[in-house]
């Protein structure tokens, strides 16, 4: 539906300009940007914080969620 196709777009966007892009999403969202070029991760949420993003890093792994569980 346009749900995923708004995803795709953000994805193409995001993979194009790297973390930069998340500055310009609008909504409720959290992302993780994976970017193997530099290689850095990046996390956001929205500017309101209505979406959660609880992370965990262990080592060499990351873990990432929607809720704390």
């Amino acid at each position: 539906g346009e749900a995923r196709k708004r995803a795709v777009d953000h994805a193409r966007r995001l993979a194009m300009e790297g973390a930069v892009a998340l500055k310009k999403l609008q909504g409720r969202f959290w992302a993780v940007v994976i970017d193997l070029r530099e290689p850095s991760i990046s996390c956001a949420v929205d500017r309101f914080g209505i979406e959660q993003l609880y992370w965990r890093a262990d080592g060499e792994d990351l873990c990432v969620s929607s809720s704390p569980d």
